[in-house]
């Protein structure tokens, strides 16, 4: 099959900065992608692509039978009857999705990009920046004075979860500690890529992260470590609005 993605670019959650374009991608080419660069063994991802999608929230029943549930059962537990999506397949298809698209839009240089790992969690991808250069700096994004790219971005791939991607880009900008000590250049610097794959077209958004203010920004991730303002304590349990308040260009 062939789709025809919508990729769209913006600075934070800035939607009035969004650069959308298509890029037709067949499912052959992510079969052929997801064996090359997707994280787990899954063979022939392109297909999963295919039933996943045109499936969309529609979920499968469950073959098995239906006998009635015993008595003796606790309270709370009912038949399922239906099946959903492998979440160790889907999750697949952002990562790969994300390199594949990058790839073609950095045509013909060579997009340098590789596969992150940690004990703890960590972003999924660390990538040259350069392939952002064009949409970072174009003219739909000068009302704001933003910083330069360092050379590298590290980047997260989610299927839908912005949230969740922010606050992973969050705890690794924290373990780089303050920045008016240690001056890590990718302090505050993040690409979140969001797939959505029920979608027709399927799409990809592509979010630019970059800091307004780095001592404010550590101190209000160093607060949430320390349960200051927030509860339960920790950068995981951070929210957009924590974010807000001239931290992080296009999120306020």
């Amino acid at each position: 099959m062939n789709y025809d993605f919508d990729i769209t670019f913006r600075i934070g959650k800035d939607n009035s900065t969004k650069d959308v374009q298509k890029i037709n991608i067949t499912d052959k080419t992510i079969n052929m992608f997801g064996s090359l660069y997707g994280e787990s063994q899954i063979l022939d991802l392109g297909n999963h692509f295919n039933l996943y999608h045109l499936k969309g929230k529609k979920k499968w029943r469950l073959r098995g039978g239906s006998t009635p549930l015993s008595p003796h059962i606790p309270s709370g537990i009912l038949l399922n009857l239906e099946k959903k999506p492998g979440t160790s397949v889907s999750g697949n298809f952002g990562e790969v999705l994300t390199i594949l698209i990058l790839k073609k839009l950095f045509l013909p240089k060579k997009l340098t990009i590789c596969h992150l790992k940690s004990k703890k969690k960590c972003p999924d991808l660390m990538l040259d920046s350069s392939v952002f250069d064009t949409y970072y700096s174009s003219s739909k994004t000068l009302k704001y004075s933003l910083p330069s790219l360092p050379d590298i971005l590290l980047g997260e791939c989610k299927n839908t979860n912005f949230p969740e991607a922010l606050t992973q880009l969050a705890t690794i900008w924290y373990e780089m500690g303050d920045p008016s000590v240690y001056k890590n250049p990718l302090f505050g610097f993040g690409v979140i890529s969001n797939l959505y794959y029920k979608t027709n077209p399927p799409k990809i958004r592509f979010s630019i992260i970059s800091p307004v203010n780095r001592t404010a920004l550590y101190k209000k991730l160093n607060d949430a470590e320390k349960g200051i303002g927030i509860t339960p304590p920790g950068i995981k349990n951070m929210k957009i609005n924590d974010f807000k308040g001239g931290l992080l260009y296009g999120i306020k």
